[in-house]
């Protein structure tokens, strides 16, 4: 009898050597959760996976619907000390993702715990759950999507507006919600199926969208942009805002986004390597405080963060 027949599982079955977060198609997460193992505290070690899943859920569930002014958690821990995978797989749960078997994401994740008090995660799970209640997750690696010199908030917008539908270029994205709001975006995508034989859907992340949507802004407001080109001089590349203004802005379009296209949805954003991204760049950091903040201020807030790095940030952030 070989080694390998001895065993319940299959070692010779492909195990990532990190984890990558653009990957999130249902057979990638399959593969993560089955090979996740999830730690408890014992004599050498103070806490583990188990503790951090419960201690998190709990300080969530606590603040949900109640205390929301601070909606993020800043996960850190050494190179290596898994705090992608943990961030990566609760997050995605929270996203209600089924695998390939057809088992939801979060029931593969909490059935990983077989800790003397497993009991305790998947309790708190279905409190915080059922408190956060349908969510869109939205996971990324800052530094892989940033663009040069972009400061924080601006990615997780763009990113945030992508996951929700909307162009990947800014000012396209904003007047696509402004349209919402007046009740002519379905009026746009018919005269831009009829001008261009094609839909918006198909078009709009491509470089050339700016100026096809500013060609059809123009035939729906002929009066305020009678040239086919003024839509795209006077707004596109054009917001020259504060930045305080700017994040207060962003953070309002996104609730109203969100209340548009999903209704009665919460959003959990989950941003790796913040830290390596923010160096000792003291915009950035204050830029991302900023952010926090504002979506914390709004009235009935449905957005939530997940940030992890390798720097701790002491009383405020939830460590692993």
């Amino acid at each position: 009898m070989k080694i390998k027949e001895l065993l319940a599982r299959d070692i010779t079955a492909t195990i990532d050597p990190v984890i990558y977060f653009h990957q999130k198609n249902p057979e990638t997460l399959a593969r993560e959760v089955g090979e996740y193992v999830i730690t408890s505290k014992n004599d050498r070690e103070e806490t583990g996976i188990h503790e951090q899943y419960v201690k998190l859920l709990k300080a969530m569930s606590s603040s949900l619907g109640t205390d929301e002014k601070n909606p993020a958690s800043w996960i850190s821990g050494f190179f290596g000390s898994g705090k992608s995978s943990f961030a990566k797989l609760l997050g995605l749960s929270f996203g209600e993702i089924k695998l390939p078997s057809g088992k939801l994401l979060s029931d593969a994740l909490i059935e990983r715990d077989d800790t003397p008090n497993a009991h305790e995660f998947g309790k708190v799970w279905k409190e915080c759950k059922e408190k956060f209640g349908n969510t869109i997750a939205v996971v990324f690696d800052i530094s892989a999507e940033a663009k040069s010199l972009e400061l924080p908030s601006s990615v997780i917008y763009r990113q945030i507006q992508v996951e929700l539908g909307y162009s990947n270029k800014e000012a396209v994205a904003r007047y696509e919600l402004a349209l919402q709001k007046e009740g002519k975006y379905e009026l746009f995508l018919q005269k831009y199926r009829e001008h261009y034989k094609n839909e918006w859907k198909n078009e709009k992340d491509k470089s050339k969208s700016p100026d096809e949507f500013s060609y059809i802004y123009h035939l729906l407001y002929p009066n305020e942009f009678p040239r086919p080109t003024d839509w795209f001089k006077t707004h596109y590349n054009n917001q020259a805002l504060k930045e305080v203004e700017a994040i207060r802005r962003a953070a309002s379009d996104i609730k109203d986004m969100i209340e548009i296209s999903h209704p009665g949805k919460r959003l959990l954003v989950v941003i790796d390597e913040m830290s390596q991204f923010i160096g000792k760049n003291t915009d950035r950091m204050l830029n991302l405080q900023t952010f926090v903040s504002e979506i914390g201020s709004l009235s009935g807030n449905p957005i939530w963060l997940f940030v992890t790095g390798q720097e701790k940030l002491g009383r405020q952030c939830s460590r692993y």
